[in-house]
């Protein structure tokens, strides 16, 4: 089974507290850090933001692309198991991660609705409308994308190893990043489900190669990767910016091509870290379905709720304070350190809403149980 599901020359057993699993850790750490970083933003919509905004909102660009590669690492992980079985992994898969997703799916469109019927705008042609928004432009995109991927992946395992499939796999990758500037179809990686197979191709082989790894992260110079990983972020910032002047939808796709090369560069830099980064009250193989799913709500309930404040306090009788947020707020230095002061908010109330969930019987609903 090892053979047939992994490669043709058995892969190596790692023990969970080798460092591939702090490496896991770490990952998943950041990359949820980058994603609540991501929808925690104030200022997107700033069509002229200065360099120092847009380096920020780069910065934390690997997150998403970094999630695939820890999620098929463990894919692979899970297939050295005695008797794995591929329906009944992508089932259990199903269980854990898409019924909780359901379930706070449901939350937010009901809550969406019950806001156009207080305001006496709700109709009958706005309930796909709104399921289709909150599944594809909302963190909540991650989801079914991933579900795909995985589907994809499992169907074609019999390929991994085959020269023409990482070929493939980047192809796919490369084509969302050049239409980017021809715009062949919506440029938005929420409805990329090619778009990520790479790197769960990534994740699958960094697994299988492990061991031959390491050592030569560790034998990499912390100057020379750091110095790698700036040039990364200074490509992926002149991107953003390029697309932003070509009057790009989405500047700051995670499938642009600066973003990717970006994001491996960051992949061998979490590699190479000896420690943990979370928190000791951050149980981050627990905790970040629960922070992912549950911020969402969060940072809209957050946002309605100051937008409401601002109505009746008289400051905006038009609600579009969070699309005018350069017009309110004209300092780029203030603008960040709102944005994330609101991340610390959003992120600690996510995650103590997930560890108060996991103690009870609904633990399921944030991946738990």
């Amino acid at each position: 089974m090892q053979k047939t599901l992994v490669g043709n020359s058995p892969a190596p057993a790692h023990s969970k507290s080798t460092e591939g699993y702090l490496f896991v850790d770490n990952a998943r750490f950041l990359s949820i850090v980058c994603i609540v970083l991501l929808h925690a933003n104030w200022f997107e919509i700033d069509r002229s933001p200065s360099l120092f905004e847009s380096t920020i909102v780069a910065l934390r660009g690997f997150g998403i692309l970094t999630f695939f590669v820890i999620t098929s690492f463990l894919m692979a992980a899970k297939m050295q198991k005695p008797r794995f079985e591929v329906l009944s992994y992508y089932w259990e898969r199903v269980n854990r991660i898409g019924k909780p997703y359901l379930v706070w799916l449901g939350v937010l469109v009901s809550i969406t609705f019950a806001r156009l019927i207080a305001l006496g705008k709700f109709r009958l042609i706005d309930i796909p409308l709104e399921i289709w928004h909150t599944t594809f432009f909302t963190a909540f995109w991650y989801i079914p994308v991933l579900l795909f991927s995985l589907a994809i992946m499992l169907l074609l395992r019999h390929h991994w190893w085959k020269p023409w499939f990482p070929v493939a796999a980047f192809g796919a990758s490369l084509v969302y990043a050049i239409n980017q500037y021809f715009q062949w179809f919506i440029p938005v990686h929420s409805f990329a489900f090619f778009g990520f197979l790479f790197y769960m191709w990534v994740g699958l082989w960094l697994y299988r190669n492990l061991e031959r790894i390491q050592p030569w992260v560790r034998a990499l110079p912390w100057w020379k990767l750091l110095a790698m990983a700036a040039l990364g972020l200074a490509l992926a910032t002149a991107e953003s910016r390029l697309l932003i002047h070509l009057g790009s939808l989405n500047p700051y796709d995670g499938l642009r091509i600066s973003n990717q090369l970006y994001a491996l560069i960051c992949l061998v830099v979490i590699l190479k870290l000896p420690w943990r980064l979370a928190p000791s009250f951050v149980d981050v193989r627990k905790d970040s379905y629960g922070i992912h799913l549950i911020q969402v709500l969060v940072n809209m309930l957050g946002k309605s709720a100051i937008t409401l404040l601002l109505f009746v306090l008289g400051i905006d009788q038009s609600f579009t304070f969070f699309d005018r947020v350069p017009e309110y707020v004209p300092n780029p230095l203030v603008r960040v350190a709102i944005w994330f002061s609101w991340f610390v908010l959003v992120y600690g109330t996510s995650l103590k809403i997930t560890q108060q969930i996991r103690r009870t019987r609904l633990a399921w609903t944030v991946g738990g149980g």
